[in-house]
């Protein structure tokens, strides 16, 4: 297992391992995506969000940079989301044990935090059924529990909410669209509408017209009629 010296983007503290009611002002339209596929099981409970808090042992406020995961205070195996690579893992200046593990297809990468044990290594392949180890209390914690924090690849070193996480990359800015409404385009082989329905085998060899493009969603159609809607992923120019 890796030990570098200095762990610039491991956080230092985070919070007691206690249940805490849901705070009002929670962001709408959170998932936990990231939750279920590292824990591969339902019965996990937030126990601090992502954001400016009150720290629970220091009483200072300062920028919470994950969303901390209680685990009943049981040591589960914690697994990748994914296909991807481990990019650091090690003991943080707290003595916290960490992975880094980095996701392409999900445009993300994602930090375990105060693990009881690492199961992998740096420059380790991984998918969905590997365990990069197991929830602990490593570190400054008070109690069993995951912090999860997570990065865009686009923008590394800016932590976003892991707990808004919506199964995809964040759609590009809107001068960075690689399609735009008006463009010929061509549907990758193998791939579904925006709702996850399947598509006739003739529409991976014609070319369509991008009638819509709103976000990552982009309907495409030919001759004004409405053909499917597609994420923006899943189509390249013509």
């Amino acid at each position: 297992m890796d030990r570098p010296r200095f762990i610039p983007m491991a956080p230092i503290t985070h919070g007691i391992e206690e249940r805490i009611a849901p705070n009002p002002r929670e962001r709408a339209g959170t998932t936990g995506i990231l939750a279920a596929k590292t824990f591969k099981r339902t019965d996990w409970y937030v126990t601090s969000n992502f954001g400016w808090r009150k720290h629970p042992v220091t009483g200072v406020m300062k920028m919470h940079n994950g969303t901390d995961y209680g685990t009943h205070g049981k040591k589960w195996p914690q697994y990748a989301v994914d296909k991807g690579v481990v990019t650091q893992t090690g003991r943080a200046a707290d003595g916290a044990l960490f992975c880094w593990v980095e996701y392409p297809g999900l445009g993300i990468k994602c930090l375990n935090y105060h693990l009881d044990s690492v199961r992998v290594k740096a420059g380790q392949a991984v998918d969905a059924n590997t365990v990069l180890g197991y929830t602990g209390t490593t570190g400054n914690s008070t109690g069993i529990h995951l912090h999860l924090g997570m990065q865009r690849l686009a923008k590394p070193g800016v932590f976003v909410d892991p707990h808004t996480y919506a199964d995809q990359p964040a759609p590009p800015a809107p001068g960075d669209r690689p399609i735009k409404a008006g463009d010929r385009v061509r549907v990758k082989n193998g791939a579904k509408t925006y709702a996850g329905g399947k598509l006739a085998s003739f529409v991976y060899t014609t070319v369509y017209d991008a009638l819509q493009v709103s976000g990552d969603r982009v309907v495409i159609g030919l001759g004004g009629a409405v053909t499917a809607a597609m994420k923006m992923a899943d189509l390249t120019k013509a």
